[in-house]
């Protein structure tokens, strides 16, 4: 399907399953769902294709707009807004991090395997560290920005940072920051 952008594709799941979302060839999104209706902002253009069982297509509306209302927390701090740099290295085994004072960007090389939306999550996340320094609350920035900026799902916002954070640690443990900050995003986009 090639699309100009800000239209919603509308899906029926006839059992629970998985959709792979891939806009101009690149992974765009992937998505469980569960039988029923269900949908997909695609608020970019684009040629757009769909794979997965257990699902069909049935029609194209305009963006459906979230009403979900995100009250972000006050600001920590406040830093001139600004990127001067986004580059790759394998410094850090964090798929991006950020240097508000320099407005630098380093992204790990595992950051080029994240469908588009996790990549637009976490670049959002990043430029929340202008305002916070509290990783949570960079993740509620993104999710806001995500869905009323970008015009994105809630559940990609959830499914975008769920899929970054790793469960458990190098030496197998439970990466417990790691479980409430996805609880954290939960809460607030189940509303």
């Amino acid at each position: 399907m090639v699309s100009k952008g800000n239209i919603a594709q509308h899906f029926k799941g006839f059992e629970n399953g998985n959709i792979v979302v891939f806009r101009n060839g690149n992974l765009h999104c992937e998505k469980p769902f569960v039988k029923g209706n269900f949908y997909l902002n695609l608020p970019l253009a684009g040629h757009y294709s769909f794979s997965g069982f257990g699902f069909e297509t049935t029609k194209l509306t305009d963006l459906i707009k979230s009403n979900l209302v995100i009250n972000l927390p006050s600001p920590e701090r406040v830093r001139k807004f600004e990127i001067n740099d986004i580059s790759f290295d394998n410094e850090s085994n964090s798929p991006a991090r950020i240097y508000t004072t320099k407005g630098i960007i380093k992204l790990n090389e595992k950051f080029r395997n994240f469908s588009n939306e996790m990549k637009l999550f976490v670049l959002l996340h990043e430029c929340g560290h202008f305002y916070y320094s509290t990783e949570w609350k960079c993740d509620a920035y993104a999710a806001y920005h995500f869905i009323h900026t970008y015009n994105c799902n809630p559940t990609q916002a959830f499914e975008s940072l769920a899929g970054v954070l790793r469960p458990l640690k190098a030496d197998g443990t439970p990466h417990t920051e790691n479980e409430q900050r996805i609880n954290r995003i939960y809460n607030l986009l189940k509303k």
